[in-house]
This record gives C-alpha cells, sequence and structure tokens, in this order.
C-alpha cells in the first residue's frame, strides 16, 4: 500500500470522524435548547404560583384582592393599595415573562394560550385592566392588545 492511498484513507476517516462529531453536536445542541426552554417556562410559572401562594397563604391579601374584584378599590387603604400593587406586579411580571417566552418560541402555543385563558378572570377584570394600563413597555402594551382583543371577541368589553 502507498502513501498516498493510506493518506486517502486517513481523510476519510477524519471526514466521518467531523461529521459524527457534527451530528453529535446538532442533537446536544437541540437538547439543551429544549432544556432551556423548559426551565425559561418553570420560571415564570413559579413567578405565577409564587402570587397563588402568597394569596392563599395571607387573608389579608386574599381580603383585599377579593374587595377589588367586587369594585371596592376605593375603599382600600394606602397600606392595602400598596400591598395589592406589589402581589400585582408580580402576577403581571410572571404573565409578561410567559408571553415574551412564547413570543421567542420558548413556549408551546397551546400551553401560552391555557396559562392565558386560566388567567384572564384578573387579565380581563376592571382591576386587572386598570393595573395592566398603568404599567410601562413594550411587553406589558402587547399582554393589554391581547386582553382587549379576547375581551372583544367574547363581548365583554
Amino acid at each position: 500500500m502507498n502513501w498516498e492511498a493510506i493518506g486517502a484513507i486517513g481523510e476519510v476517516g477524519g471526514v466521518v470522524a467531523v461529521v459524527a462529531t457534527l451530528v453529535y453536536l446538532a442533537r446536544q445542541i437541540r437538547h439543551s435548547a429544549e432544556a432551556m426552554r423548559i426551565a425559561a417556562y418553570h420560571q415564570a410559572q413559579e413567578q405565577l404560583w409564587a402570587v397563588g401562594i402568597a394569596i392563599s397563604n395571607d387573608p389579608e391579601i386574599a381580603r383585599i384582592l377579593a374587595k377589588t374584584f367586587v369594585g371596592q378599590l376605593d375603599s382600600l387603604e394606602f397600606s392595602d393599595r400598596m400591598r395589592l400593587e406589589f402581589v400585582l406586579g408580580a402576577f403581571y411580571f410572571g404573565t409578561e415573562s410567559m408571553l415574551a417566552l412564547h413570543e421567542k418560541g420558548q413556549i408551546d402555543p397551546e400551553l401560552w394560550q391555557n396559562v392565558f385563558e386560566n388567567n384572564f378572570r384578573l387579565l380581563g377584570s376592571p382591576l386587572g385592566r386598570e393595573y395592566l394600563a398603568s404599567r410601562r413597555g413594550p411587553i406589558s402594551r402587547r399582554l393589554e392588545t391581547l386582553v382587549d382583543e379576547h375581551l372583544n371577541r367574547e363581548g365583554t368589553a
């Protein structure tokens, strides 16, 4: 066997090794991207769950929120308004994070729709709409548009 044949066999072996490495890396990157999507969703979901836990564990926050659902926002004391502001801030930040992740393809559209629909009671309430309108930023505006569109489809705007 001459040196040219040995060199050719070595080159073919090198090409096979490179292709195998690229296939392996592509699979690893896809797996890593999927893991990152799942982690991002769970982080945003934990934000929303933290609000629910805070409400369920604190009767005062539950009382404040209940008052706002029956149109008694004006009757709240300043300290209660501040507590409500922080609860709503956490809730909306979690929802806006989910929306941003959905828009970037990090959350499945059906999963985002499920989150949106199940949180719509607050999102579409007079309190929720008022609070959302007071938030700044492009993600807040996009969420506000989605809420308004949903209300218009439902005929409740």
